[in-house]
């Protein structure tokens, strides 16, 4: 065996000891490494490019990863992916964090509150029912055993609509004629008024019924059930404006306040449909 040196540049094939033979001139000094391989920047990879040499690179693509723990200490992008799978869980199961980076496998189907036909509802944040409050399925029936509480109530929808109740409130500062309430009269077979109202300053209150029905431009009204403490409050009067070509037909509530003290009115109204 010649012992020649040589002086060399670039790649060199490097024949691993178990491989080398006495008729083989394929031995590399320097511990058997490569050299001239370039740099990279802090952290990058030597992986193989596409026209497979060796390089070092700050990215790898990888087709298929198999692996039985993966720690990511950043973000992991996972690109535009058409399909992510992970194992475990059952069919219609969601996944949950505890908020602290822990994932399980949660049913996302919540089960019921209470009994059969006791509607569903948050109660402090879970999901609650009572006894008190049920829908019939087969009945179409709502039944609530307590106060229900509401600023409109509607008997009826769509053709079936037939009256609709609300409260309304007006205050007057002067003892002149004006309106409380308007409403468009299309539409409109009759209303019913009851007025609650109050002066505090001479310490009286009014309670007054107006009954009203409506009929191709003419109203009639009865007023009933009026009462008073220390004195009337006001005097009431439903009347009808036909309107004219900017402004349309109206049924109109009015007040002639007793004096010039702030009077409040409180006031359910029932409209009552053609």
């Amino acid at each position: 065996m010649s012992n020649s040196s040589k002086l060399l540049s670039g790649r060199v094939v490097v024949t691993p000891y178990s491989d080398l033979t006495n008729s083989r001139h394929e031995f590399l000094g320097l511990s058997q490494a490569e050299p001239n391989l370039g740099t990279g920047s802090n952290g990058s990879i030597l992986t193989i490019s596409t026209n497979n040499q060796r390089v070092f690179s700050n990215s790898i693509s990888i087709t298929s990863v198999t692996t039985s723990n993966l720690v990511v200490s950043n973000n992991a992008n996972l690109g535009n992916l058409s399909n992510i799978r992970i194992g475990g869980g059952n069919s219609g199961y969601v996944l949950s964090t505890d908020g602290a980076g822990n994932l399980t496998w949660q049913n996302s189907v919540v089960g019921a509150a209470g009994n059969n036909t006791q509607v569903q509802f948050n109660s402090n944040g879970s999901l609650g029912a009572s006894s008190t409050f049920t829908f019939n399925n087969s009945t179409s029936t709502v039944q609530i055993d307590g106060n229900l509480v509401a600023n409109t109530m509607q008997l009826g929808s769509g053709a079936y609509a037939w009256s609709k109740t609300f409260v309304h409130f007006a205050t007057t500062l002067i003892d002149a004629e004006q309106i409380l309430y308007r409403v468009s009269a299309a539409n409109l077979s009759g209303a019913e008024f009851h007025i609650i109202a109050t002066d505090n300053t001479l310490g009286a209150r009014q309670s007054t019924k107006i009954s009203t029905v409506l009929y191709n431009g003419q109203i009639q009204n009865n007023e009933y059930a009026g009462l008073y403490i220390n004195g009337g409050v006001g005097s009431f009067l439903v009347q009808y404006d036909p309107g004219n070509l900017v402004t349309p037909p109206a049924l109109e509530l009015r007040v002639t306040p007793d004096n010039n003290s702030e009077i409040a009115y409180k006031m359910l109204i029932t409209l009552f449909a053609e």
